[in-house]
């Protein structure tokens, strides 16, 4: 059982996949400390803030609406254009520069307004015309409608959810947990993390929209006035969108410690980092085949280009950056799934679902023996660390405890020391840089704490460690050991 800070990528109806990964998760009694999503991501990590356990995410997400699940409606055709943008649209301030020679202005400007009128009116071209007036295929309103009701739907700490009028200071504040939100400023050409430091007067349902803005999917946002300031900066007017174009998989956020890095994140909690990854690499068990229906984004080349192009750019980033973080990522099946697939047919959901929890069950699995090696070798390696008699006492302990109660110690152990730094010293390779994680910490507990092991541990106690970095106390050593031989004999 342990804490981690989840990373959360972004996969559009793909990211269903969460929903059996975090049940998975939390099966196994595993907590989330910080939280930083992107695009999907973005918006499962603030439900998760919200206090929303998988099954009552699954609910959310599948709540029938005339017939459909409520995240069929996500990805909703545009809605007409009104008159005022018919009137001053680009359609017809191009029409109105193509001068006929050979027509009457009088009769131009007529013909020019009937093409006009004509064109973003026809129920059949609603799509197309919203792409070329707003930039977009789909309207967000269905989306943000959902998120607004979420965030107010159900309890939180026996009090009903009021979020949806939250802004990231409050909202933090309300539920003390560290939620991150990544977006792409393209008038700054920067990527930029909306938290409760960063910009703590923007509304959580902004962020939301923003995060969750696809180009060419999904309308452009524009930073208002009474969102305040992005880490002290006034940015009106910049317009944003998805993060997932700059870095669909920020990961790094969470281990750096670089200075830039903290004034985004706030300071590294020294707890453990779990990346969520979408692969469409990998297959999905059982998955039935779609059902074939072709979006206008795939049919028009232009659209298709730009999708592809920046889809390149995000995963080419990605790729680069998963080669030194690999052991800490979690890839969940989802080939053969489309971002714009929220109609999916129940049994293609739930293997997308039994696929997630899975590829987390494995990977935990690998993740205790990747532990286990690394902490071994920080027994074995770091005389500079632990003194002599707190090795030999751990060691003792390990081959006298019962398994659980050994990884229980052992995941103890690796809480007290300053993880992250840890993450880059063994899983990165750099085994013999262990000074720098040296730091003071006390490694477990104080001498007189207990563990309680609840009804299925027979309510059996065990006293783990209270020796400190270069100078375990024979004090506390001497009741440690005590305190073991009382379990080992009783």
């Amino acid at each position: 059982m342990a804490k981690y800070d989840l990373v959360l990528e972004g996969g559009g109806a793909k990211g269903l996949v969460f929903v059996g990964a975090l049940r998975e998760f939390k099966r196994q009694g595993h907590t989330f400390g910080r939280l930083l999503g992107t695009s999907v991501g973005a918006i499962t990590a603030t439900l998760l803030a919200a206090g929303y356990e998988t099954e009552e995410l699954l609910g959310a997400l599948y709540d029938e609406e005339q017939g459909r699940p409520a995240i069929a409606g996500f990805f909703a055709p545009p809605k007409p254009l009104d008159e005022s943008e018919i009137e001053n649209s680009t359609l017809r301030e191009l029409l109105r520069k193509q001068d006929v020679t050979w027509m009457p202005d009088r009769i131009e400007t007529q013909f020019d307004n009937w093409v006009n009128h004509a064109i973003l009116t026809n129920p059949r071209l609603t799509t197309l015309a919203s792409l070329l007036e707003r930039g977009s295929f789909h309207s967000a309103d269905t989306l943000i409608n959902w998120l607004e009701t979420r965030l107010d739907n159900g309890m939180y700490n026996e009090q009903p959810r009021r979020f949806s009028t939250m802004t990231l200071r409050s909202f933090y504040a309300a539920t003390r947990c560290e939620l991150s939100l990544v977006v792409a400023n393209i008038s700054a050409m920067q990527m930029m993390v909306l938290n409760q430091n960063t910009a703590p007067d923007c509304p959580v349902l902004a962020a939301l929209q923003m995060a969750t803005s696809i180009p060419i999917m999904f309308p452009t946002i524009e930073w208002q006035d009474a969102w305040g300031t992005y880490l002290g900066r006034d940015i009106s007017g910049h317009v944003l969108v998805d993060g997932a174009i700059l870095s669909n998989f920020p990961i790094e956020l969470m281990l750096s410690d670089a200075p830039q890095v903290t004034r985004l994140m706030g300071e590294n909690h020294g707890q453990q980092v779990m990346g969520l990854l979408i692969d469409e690499t990998i297959p999905v068990p059982g998955a039935p085949p779609p059902v074939k229906k072709e979006s206008l984004l795939n049919q028009l080349p232009v659209a298709r280009l730009i999708a592809q192009m920046l889809g390149a750019s995000s995963q080419a980033r990605t790729s680069m950056l998963l080669e030194a973080v690999e052991a800490l990522v979690v890839r969940l099946p989802a080939k053969g799934y489309d971002m714009e697939e929220t109609d999916m047919s129940p049994a293609r959901r739930d293997s997308l679902i039994a696929a997630g929890e899975t590829a987390m069950h494995d990977y935990l699995v690998r993740r205790e023996q990747v532990d286990s090696v690394a902490f071994g070798r920080i027994l074995d390696d770091t005389s500079d660390i632990l003194d002599s008699a707190a090795r030999l006492q751990v060691r003792q302990w390990r081959s006298r405890l019962p398994r659980d109660l050994w990884l229980a110690l052992r995941d103890a152990l690796l809480d007290a020391l300053d993880y992250a730094a840890l993450q880059t010293v063994v899983r990165i390779g750099l085994s013999q840089k262990l000074e720098h994680i040296s730091r003071g910490k006390n490694l477990v507990v104080d001498v007189e704490e207990l563990l309680d092991w609840s009804e299925e541990h027979e309510k059996l106690t065990a006293l783990i460690m209270a020796a400190r970095f270069q100078n375990a106390t024979n004090k506390a050593l001497a009741a440690a050991q005590q305190r073991l031989e009382e379990y080992v004999a009783g």
